[in-house]
């Protein structure tokens, strides 16, 4: 399907800075078998991004 959806014209690949901005601003970018997910420390400290393994419900 992405390729497909490539070779319409005038379509572009998203660089990864791209991605970013659309998946939440100042998510990181993770690895395979991971994902970006918003944490904090019970209220000790603000909100922060982190990679975490996939299925994982707490940071």
């Amino acid at each position: 399907m992405l390729k497909s959806i490539l070779s319409l014209e005038g379509a572009v690949e998203l660089s990864e800075n791209e991605q970013k901005m659309i998946s939440g601003g100042n998510a990181p970018v993770c690895n395979p078998g991971s994902f970006a997910k918003r944490c904090n420390e019970f209220g000790t400290v603000p909100y922060y991004w982190d990679c975490v393994p996939d299925g994982t419900k707490a940071c």
